[in-house]
């Protein structure tokens, strides 16, 4: 019950809270493409790598919008 007070009146606890959540996003969107760079050999090439971490910077993005809408 105080937790929540405290969280719904701080502004600062929700800056962090969005950071993290957009950070943690990212690190598992990259890591993924990563893991299909190694596994499969998906992304190697200039093109195909270029293409897929525009494709983690735009899933990042979206993420992040979503995040601030359930988060403020």
């Amino acid at each position: 019950m105080v937790l929540t007070n405290l969280y719904e009146n701080s502004l600062f606890l929700k800056i962090i809270t969005y950071l993290i959540l957009v950070g943690f996003s990212y690190h598992l969107l990259a890591g993924s493409k990563k893991l299909l760079s190694d596994a499969f050999g998906i992304g190697e090439t200039l093109e195909s790598g270029r293409f897929l971490s525009w494709l983690v910077f735009g899933l990042t993005f979206i993420i992040a919008i979503f995040f601030l809408i359930q988060v403020f």
